[in-house]
């Protein structure tokens, strides 16, 4: 798979991946905007998470990226406001639903979704987990993009009705 990108603020980003002589082109204005969204990016897989990262940042997210669950909790602990954690279950060490659990108690509001190529091995953690949702492995940038909107509303409306 290749990639190119392009980003800039107030003139937008296009991507262009291309696997086996298929070509996706996504593009999204950006705004200069000092509230972006965090999004915690844990996964061991340095190509997947490149790729995952490279994608979001060009959607408009901040990103904080982590190869492990300990160097995400690490990151966490320092760094600001976090919105969202995309985590991939399956990883070296600790797994990826332990860590939302985990993440949870510190930051309650903070939404999580998990990504796996076995849904069916995990998929009771993540329903115990009150603010997190599941994307099986492989996805789409769209897919992808349409979850973290659709969670990232969520959080909206809760907080609003919170109030």
């Amino acid at each position: 798979m290749q990639i190119s990108s392009q980003v800039t603020i107030a003139s937008g980003a296009a991507f262009r991946l291309s696997s086996a002589g298929e070509l996706i082109a996504l593009s999204k204005p950006l705004e200069a905007d000092e509230n972006l969204k965090t999004i915690l990016l844990v996964d061991d897989n340095p190509g997947v998470r490149e790729v995952a990262a490279e994608l979001l940042r060009g959607a408009g997210y901040r990103i904080v990226e982590a190869d492990s669950a300990e160097t995400a909790l690490a990151a966490a602990a320092k760094d600001g406001p976090i919105d969202l954690m995309i985590a991939d279950i399956v990883m070296k060490g600790m797994r990826g639903t332990v860590l939302g659990a985990a993440l949870s108690e510190t930051r309650p509001s903070m939404e999580i979704l998990y990504v796996s190529g076995y849904p069916d091995e995990y998929s009771s953690e993540v329903e115990q987990q009150e603010r997190a949702a599941f994307l099986q492995k492989p996805f789409t940038a769209p897919a992808l993009l349409k979850a973290i909107g659709q969670l990232l509303q969520r959080a909206e409306s809760d907080a609003v009705t919170a109030r």
